[in-house]
């Protein structure tokens, strides 16, 4: 590919990146300035209704009340997530593209790793542990939109706690694993794309281990967009992050 046409692709990928954070914001500003239900007197009778009433009603009943609140809802919670994911993913890439200088294209072939193994272990650690605020944002948003909840639950509190300890707790164990084990002698910085084609049992079985793990981190963010949105980043930067540790520990082989 010629200098022109790696700027021209790479620039024209950027303006397609802010153009879609743009267009996330303007949904986010349209959500914010609309109600959840065009009635929100009536939405907040009859969910109230639902709530109190739950238990006496019989299967056609609920579904009937069901319908009739959902007729009162608005675009304002679907305008919000499609806002939110835009934002996300948009802004993630245009980070990506000026961290690696993807505004020529020609640059993405030689994309490094983190400098030294505490960077790398550094941003995994900021990825990983933003998912505590991170889930804590995800129940709050699906408990302002669920109009159909019953009573609170008040074990919500108690299950961010749990996750939480799991997150700091998974943390510790893989900071320490990998700065004194696994990523003991991994040479950085080295090329993303690097390969060692020896045919070796450990060579093989880097790529195999790290190739799934990408690949799961892959599905881990496709997951995100529709289910945890505010865990897209992450999941992009655990692609990353487990892509440049194959690079470092091959470059170590090689």
């Amino acid at each position: 590919m010629s200098p022109h046409w790696g700027r021209a692709v790479g620039i024209s990928l950027l303006f397609l990146c802010l153009l879609s954070f743009g267009v996330g914001v303007v949904r986010l500003n349209a959500a914010h300035r609309m109600l959840p239900h065009v009635d929100e007197p009536r939405a907040l009778e009859l969910t109230l209704r639902y709530q109190f009433e739950y238990s006496r009603l019989s299967p056609q009943e609920r579904e009937r009340r069901v319908s009739e609140i959902a007729g009162l809802r608005t675009a304002k919670w679907p305008l919000y997530n499609s806002g939110v994911r835009i934002c996300l993913i948009a802004g993630t890439l245009v980070i990506a593209i000026l961290c690696f200088r993807l505004w020529d294209i020609r640059n993405f072939r030689f994309i490094t790793t983190p400098r030294t193994r505490w960077r790398l272990i550094r941003l995994t650690s900021v990825a990983w542990l933003a998912l505590i605020p991170l889930v804590g944002l995800d129940i709050s948003d699906g408990a302002a939109q669920d109009d159909l909840r019953l009573l609170e639950d008040a074990g919500l509190g108690e299950g961010l706690s749990m996750i939480s300890l799991a997150i700091v707790v998974t943390w510790v164990i893989s900071v320490v694993i990998c700065r004194f084990a696994v990523l003991r002698r991994a040479r950085f910085p080295a090329m993303l794309w690097s390969a060692d084609c020896r045919w070796t049992n450990r060579n093989v079985g880097l790529t195999v281990f790290y190739g799934l793990a990408a690949v799961a981190s892959a599905a881990f963010t496709t997951l995100a967009i529709v289910a945890f949105k505010w865990g897209i980043p992450s999941g992009l930067v655990g692609i990353y992050v487990l892509l440049s540790s194959r690079a470092g520990l091959l470059d170590r082989a090689a």
